[in-house]
């Protein structure tokens, strides 16, 4: 793998600040109606930026992973909402692409409507199995010639506009030895497929992340796009989580710039009546800001450094190889997002600290940076889980050992 060109990533990260700029006249507007931003998406379709991380040979962007982080930080400076939204489209895209589990006409078959525009979802999280998705509870019953699916599936980022849902279930197959997942691609229209529409919540209200309810839908043979059995870690799931980590922790990380950025202005036009100088000049006002800088960049030396292992890393020459470069990946990701996360949080804590009372405000955007960055923790893998796995590889017990305790 190519160490990643500077001037393409330079060229990206202004192609990210530009709508960036734009999007985020809009988010207050978007985020106080808890409505879904159309025109936003609209403009990244325009712009390619929804083909970000499609390979170039199919008409695409081509972004490595640590292209496409560095991009979602600086868009979410603008808009966290429309930020996070076009992550779960895009990582999946990037993370499959970089696999190579497609080649030919099949890739072509999947990457050619993608940069036409559509979106693609996910549907892993449920409310009965949560983050689990190595256990889900939808179920795909084995019929001729292909499936029934039944489920129901939460969090579907960009429920308005997905055109290709990716689902996971669990393979009800007598023909199978042992139990499978699969992991399904289902078209928007398909009958049995229903949007919920349940997304009020306190923060990142334009993602839209509107709850996917399955019932008897049936698939074709070839919509089971691969399966492995839940005793196994999926290798899929292992790249996929690599890419989404530290893209996600990317887009919080961004939020907490625009944070600091906006303490940093109202810092330096802030004077009190009775004072010669700015708050800025305050001693407290310094610290609170520095404290804020070494936490943001020390979130991005994290990603990005991880991002940049990444791609040079060496190819595993045996499945041994494979497992203990994917638990050692997991672990990594997973330092890199909950450190990232957990700093986002405490930066804009911080940031309100400086403000005071301005910064509760809806009129400003601090108090949007207050609510959305908190989503952050409940991103998959959840701090309780990412705390365990690198608990267990510090101390050398076995990330996949059963039963978990005792």
């Amino acid at each position: 793998m190519s160490s990643p060109s500077s001037e393409r990533q330079r060229q990206l990260i202004e192609l990210a600040g530009s709508l960036a700029d734009e999007f985020a006249g809009r988010a207050e507007r978007y985020d106080r109606e808890n409505s879904f931003p159309f025109e936003n998406f609209d403009r990244l379709r325009e712009l390619r930026y929804t083909s970000l991380t499609v390979p170039e040979r199919y008409g695409g962007l081509g972004a490595n992973l640590l292209e496409f982080c560095r991009a979602q930080e600086r868009l979410a400076k603008g808009d966290g909402a429309t930020a996070l939204g076009v992550n779960m489209h895009l990582f999946g895209i990037g993370s499959l692409a970089e696999r190579g589990d497609l080649a030919g006409e099949a890739a072509d078959r999947f990457f050619r409507p993608i940069v036409g525009g559509v979106i693609m979802g996910g549907g892993f999280s449920e409310p009965e199995s949560g983050q689990n998705w190595a256990s889900p509870s939808s179920v795909a019953v084995r019929t001729p010639g292909g499936y029934v699916l039944n489920g129901r599936k939460t969090f579907n980022s960009l429920a308005p506009i997905v055109g290709l849902f990716f689902v996971t279930a669990r393979i009800e197959d007598p023909a199978d030895r042992e139990p499978h997942v699969g992991f399904f691609v289902v078209l928007r229209g398909t009958p049995g497929l229903e949007i919920k529409e349940t997304w009020d919540t306190m923060g990142m209200r334009a993602t839209q992340s509107h709850d996917l309810l399955i019932t008897d839908a049936r698939v074709a043979e070839q919509q089971l796009f691969s399966k492995w059995p839940t005793a196994r870690r999926s290798p899929q799931f292992s790249n996929m989580g690599v890419w989404f980590q530290l893209s996600v922790a990317s887009v919080y990380i961004g939020i907490a710039a625009a944070a600091l950025d906006y303490a940093v202005t109202f810092a330096n036009q802030r004077r009190p009546a009775a004072l010669a100088n700015t708050i800025a000049h305050f001693p407290a006002t310094q610290f609170t800001a520095a404290e804020m800088l070494i936490e943001l960049e020390a979130s991005r030396a994290l990603v990005r450094g991880a991002a940049s292992d990444w791609l040079t890393r060496p190819e595993p020459a045996s499945e041994a190889e494979m497992a203990q470069e994917a638990s050692q990946w997991l672990v990594r990701s997973s330092i890199a997002k909950t450190f990232a996360t957990d700093a986002a949080v405490r930066i804009v804590d911080r940031a309100l600290e400086i403000t005071g009372g301005v910064g509760l405000f809806r009129r400003f955007p601090l108090e949007r940076y207050y609510r959305d960055v908190r989503a952050g923790k409940v991103h998959p893998v959840s701090r309780a889980l990412s705390l365990e796995l690198i608990g267990k590889q510090t101390l050398g017990v076995p990330l996949d050992i059963e039963p978990r305790w005792g």
